[in-house]
C-alpha cells in the first residue's frame, strides 16, 4: 500500500506541474531542454517498474525507439528526443496497469485531465486580458504573439489542440470547464484549433445524436464573428504570413529527399532547425523549432517509409491495449487535424494527454467502474 500511495502522489504531482507548461522548462543547451513534467513522468515510470511491476513494453515500441536512435545517428539531441518520446508513451501503458491494479481510478484520471486543461484555460484567459503582449518571448526563442491566448504553453496552436481535447472530455456534463475551454479556444485565434473544434462537435453529434453539439458549434461560430480585432497580425483570421511560414517549413523538410531518404528518412529530428536561430545584440536565442509544421511530414522526412510503418504499428498496438472508446478516438482525430498545421502528435503535452486518455479509456471499456475501489 505504501508504494501505491507513492504512485498516486507522483501522478497528482505530474498533473499539477503540467499546468505550469513551459514555465517549468529547464534549458540545458541551445537545442536540449526538459520540463518538470518530463522529470516526473520519468520518475513515475522508474518507480513503478522498481516497486510495483515491470510492464514489458510492446515490441512495437522497442523497435520504433531503436529505429529512431539509429536514424538519429546516435546524436545526443536525437537520443534525448527518443528518450522523451519513449517515457511518455510507456507512461500510457503504466497507467493502464495502474487502472488494472486499482491504484489510480479511471474517474480520477478524467478529473485530472479536466483540472489540467481548465487550469491552462484560466491562465490563458487571464494572460490574454492582463498580458496580451508577449512579444518579448522572442528573446527566449518563442514566437512573438500579440493579443492571442497562449497560456503556459507559449504557443496558441498547441494550446488550442489541448483545449479541444479537454472540451471533448468535459462535454456538456461539466458546464463551467466547458465554457472556460471554449472561451480560451476562441482567444487563441488558432484556425487549426477552430477546425479541430468543428470536427470534434460534428463527431460528438454523430456519436450521440444530440443537437446540443451542433448548438455549441453554432455558438462558437458566432463567437468567432464577435471576437475583437486588435492591431495584431496573429488576430487576423485572414492572415497569410503563417501559411507562408508553414509552406517554407514543409518545403525545407522535403528538399533533400531522394530514393534513400524516402525509404530511410533524413534522420530523427535531424531537421529540427527548420527555422534559423536568431540572435539579438549578440545574444544567442534558443531555437524551439524542433520539426516541420506537419506531424506526418515530420515523421516521413525523419524516418522514411520504414519509420512510418513502425509508427502505425505502434499506434495500432496502443489502440488494442487500451481498447479506445469513441470519445478517445475522436480526441485522437482532432489531434490529427491539428497535426496537419503543427507537429501536434509529437508535442509532449499532447503525448501526455493521449497517455491519460489511454488509461481512462482502458478503465471504461474493460468494464471496470471508474468510481469503484474494491
Amino acid at each position: 500500500m505504501k508504494h501505491n500511495a507513492v504512485v498516486r502522489v507522483l501522478f497528482l504531482l505530474l498533473i499539477g506541474v503540467s499546468v505550469l507548461g513551459q514555465l517549468g522548462r529547464v534549458q540545458i543547451t541551445n537545442s536540449i531542454a526538459f520540463t518538470l513534467a518530463d522529470f516526473l513522468i520519468l520518475l513515475f515510470d522508474v518507480y513503478f517498474v522498481l516497486f510495483k511491476k515491470l510492464v514489458i513494453p510492446p515490441a512495437a515500441l522497442i523497435v520504433f525507439l531503436a529505429w529512431t536512435v539509429i536514424m538519429g545517428h546516435f546524436s545526443l539531441a536525437g537520443a534525448a528526443y527518443t528518450m522523451r518520446f519513449g517515457i511518455y508513451v510507456y507512461f500510457g501503458w503504466l497507467l493502464v496497469e495502474s487502472v488494472k491494479q486499482k491504484i489510480i481510478l479511471g474517474d480520477e484520471i478524467k478529473k485530472s485531465i479536466v483540472f489540467w486543461i481548465m487550469g491552462l484555460a484560466i491562465i490563458g484567459i487571464l494572460q490574454y486580458i492582463f498580458v496580451p503582449d508577449v512579444r518579448l518571448l522572442k528573446f527566449l526563442g518563442w514566437d512573438d504573439h500579440y493579443f492571442r491566448a497562449i497560456s503556459t504553453i507559449f504557443d496558441p496552436n498547441f494550446f488550442a489542440a489541448l483545449l479541444v481535447g479537454g472540451i471533448i472530455i468535459t462535454k456538456k456534463n461539466l458546464k463551467v470547464p466547458l465554457a472556460l475551454c471554449i472561451v480560451a479556444l476562441l482567444l487563441t485565434y488558432s484556425r487549426a484549433g477552430y477546425v479541430a473544434f468543428a470536427v470534434g462537435m460534428i463527431g460528438l453529434f454523430i456519436i450521440y445524436r444530440q443537437k446540443i453539439y451542433l448548438g455549441l458549434l453554432a455558438a462558437f461560430m458566432i463567437g468567432i464573428l464577435l471576437l475583437p480585432r486588435p492591431s495584431s497580425e496573429g488576430a487576423r483570421l485572414e492572415r497569410t504570413a503563417s501559411i507562408n511560414s508553414r509552406v517554407e517549413s514543409m518545403s525545407a523538410s522535403v528538399s533533400n529527399l531522394n530514393l534513400s531518404t524516402v525509404i530511410l528518412g533524413n534522420g530523427w529530428y535531424s531537421l529540427r532547425d527548420v527555422k534559423p536561430v536568431s540572435s539579438y545584440q549578440r545574444i544567442i536565442v534558443p531555437n524551439h523549432a524542433s520539426a516541420p509544421d506537419n506531424s506526418l511530414l515530420f515523421l516521413f522526412s525523419s524516418l522514411g517509409i520504414i519509420g512510418m510503418i513502425l509508427w502505425v504499428g505502434l499506434l495500432l498496438v496502443q489502440l488494442k491495449t487500451a481498447r479506445w472508446g469513441k470519445d478517445a478516438m475522436l480526441i485522437g482525430a482532432t489531434f490529427a487535424v491539428g497535426s496537419l498545421f503543427s507537429n501536434v502528435l509529437f508535442y509532449p503535452a499532447v503525448l501526455l494527454f493521449l497517455s491519460l486518455t489511454m488509461g481512462y479509456s482502458a478503465s471504461l471499456v474493460s468494464g471496470r467502474s471508474p468510481k469503484s475501489r474494491r
